[in-house]
């Protein structure tokens, strides 16, 4: 009977996340609107790629040739898609503002589902699961990331996972240890296949509390550590074809990515972080309620040390978010990978909204009237409502009052400006350049002498003759150009050259060379006078599939282990 009550509560559980998806999601889907800024178009355009390609058929993506001014950018392979597959999905049955935001509530959704699960376990408290995800999915930060920052975004979904995980094999007994050794390689495969920015930052963190952990209880340290390396291998066969994309294309072949260093400029005093999460805006917060618990959190849980260590860990990371830390000394380091420090306030968020979670649960079991306990129940899951659309307030309104903006109907070689996005304008937007991402996973030489503009604008060499606007035919995966030479003579196509790209001419595939702009070079050998159709396409090659297959029956395996141990 006791079973049976604890799963009718958890069917309620996810009933009233259901509810509460609706509701916040809802007023803004029906604005019809979308708002481009920041990282937008970045993710827009991958999703565009994605959704045209499922169209004829193609259901992996490789490079980008149908968006990113069709250069064959490696987006896809090293910027990982899977978690935003559905909303290409979505795309094919619905219009793109509505598959947004079926793809927003699914995430959404999800996040609420994945939060109550990872607490549930952590704390074995319902109430507190329910708690902890409202605090935790409506968290400002992680609402303004849902916004323009979605791999981020979706990272923020795992991260529950991943540190319940890690809880377990630290604190936990043998068989919860072994449990975390799957939670947390499940975790960890999941960020991996979603924000690898997230995953660095999420390995730095568990330095940190390991090194934590070898000074308080060094006898168990080896033990941990031993767990940690076997989890880290579970987590290397659950991503086997992206670690086998990321060897074979990028390491050692001076490929650049995002820009590394912290970005000076946009970093955040702590007063305006205060400031902001003082008026609940998303943002540079963590919001009005998870900033009280930073004042007067510590008082409900100082008897409880594992709670301390989450708060201490909270705490620290919404300073280490701000210019009390020394950035300036690290700025150009590994630890300045980051880029933007106020990253830190997603993890901030996560160990706060656990302390938040448990005062509440305190606050609510020492109620006995049980009339008294649902009535504050409905007013916490109001108040919910209420920060959710206090924190997007200024977003929501502009979006609403706003209309769409007149964007150009040719291609324009300029960046993206902040845009209202509908129906009407919305593919107007893959008109212009991304603002942030455009250059990503270029070969460093494509960045050097203008070089990235003569391919982004797509210029093409005849020997040293620039011939523009060679016709093209753009396809999943390849690009076709016909062009006619009339005597043998290198052609220099601006087309990014990756280890696994192919080029054929005329049907016949050939050995190509990468130019001094890190792009397809055809040799004048293998150019005659004559028309010519030159194919250029990304063969990931059979280690990737067979790296698929072992990676598939890894999944398979891992939840068949661990549902059993569940049962």
């Amino acid at each position: 009977m006791k079973k049976l009550n604890l799963q009718f509560n958890n069917l309620i559980a996810l009933f009233i996340f259901l509810v509460l998806t609706f509701i916040l999601v809802f007023p803004l889907a029906h604005t019809g609107k979308i708002m481009a800024n920041s990282d937008w178009l970045f993710h827009a355009s991958r999703i565009e790629e994605l959704a045209r390609n499922i169209k004829h058929g193609t259901f992996l993506t490789f490079i980008a040739t149908q968006t990113f001014s069709h250069t064959g950018s490696g987006s896809f392979l090293f910027y990982p898609y899977v978690m935003m597959y559905p909303w290409a999905l979505f795309m094919q049955f619905f219009n793109p503002i509505t598959s947004f935001y079926l793809w927003y509530g699914m995430v959404t959704y999800l996040a609420f589902i994945i939060s109550y699960i990872s607490m549930k376990s952590f704390s074995h408290s319902q109430v507190q699961s329910v708690f902890f995800s409202l605090l935790y999915v409506t968290s400002a930060y992680r609402l303004y990331l849902g916004m323009w920052t979605l791999g981020e975004f979706v990272a923020t979904t795992f991260l529950p996972i991943v540190f319940l995980g890690v809880y377990k094999i630290i604190f936990g007994s043998k068989d919860s240890r072994r449990n975390g050794v799957t939670i947390l390689a499940i975790g960890m495969s999941l960020l991996i296949y979603t924000h690898i920015l997230s995953v660095i930052m999420t390995i730095e963190i568990f330095v940190l509390i390991f090194i934590i952990y070898l000074f308080t209880r060094p006898r168990l340290f080896i033990s941990r550590l031993l767990d940690l390396c076997t989890s880290a291998f579970f987590t290397i066969l659950l991503t086997l074809p992206l670690i086998y994309i990321f060897m074979k294309n990028y390491i050692g072949k001076n490929i650049s990515s995002t820009n590394v260093g912290i970005l000076l400029d946009q970093l955040n005093d702590l007063s305006n972080v205060v400031d902001n999460s003082l008026n609940n805006i998303a943002g540079s917060s963590i919001g009005f309620g998870l900033f009280i618990i930073v004042l007067i959190g510590w008082y409900f849980i100082k008897d409880d040390k594992i709670l301390i260590i989450i708060y201490f860990f909270g705490v620290s990371l919404l300073l280490v978010s701000t210019s009390i830390f020394p950035w300036y000394l690290v700025r150009n380091t590994l630890l300045g990978i980051i880029q933007l420090p106020s990253r830190y306030l997603g993890y901030s968020s996560l160990f706060l909204s656990i302390v938040g979670s448990k005062i509440l649960f305190l606050f609510w079991y020492k109620l006995r009237n049980v009339r008294v306990k649902r009535l504050i129940f409905i007013f916490i899951f109001i108040i919910t409502i209420v920060s959710f659309y206090s924190s997007l307030r200024v977003m929501v309104n502009y979006i609403k009052f706003s209309e769409p903006s007149n964007l150009s109907q040719k291609n324009v070689n300029i960046k993206l400006p902040f845009s209202v996005l509908n129906v009407n304008n919305y593919e107007r937007q893959f008109n212009y350049l991304i603002p942030w991402g455009e250059t990503d996973y270029f070969p460093r030489r494509s960045l050097e002498n203008n070089n990235a503009e003569s391919i982004i604008n797509q210029t093409t060499f005849v020997e040293k003759e620039k011939v523009k606007n060679v016709k093209s035919n753009m396809l999943p995966n390849s690009l076709t150009y016909h062009l006619k030479v009339n005597k043998k003579r290198s052609i220099n196509l601006p087309v990014i050259m990756y280890n696994g790209t192919f080029v054929k001419v005329n049907g016949k595939r050939i050995k190509a060379l990468t130019s001094e702009r890190g792009t397809v070079l055809i040799p004048k050998n293998r150019v005659g006078n004559e028309k010519l159709t030159i194919k250029v396409g990304f063969n990931p090659g059979l280690g990737f599939y067979i790296c698929g297959l072992i990676s598939l029956v890894a999944w398979l395996l891992i939840i068949v282990v661990y549902a059993k141990e569940k049962l």
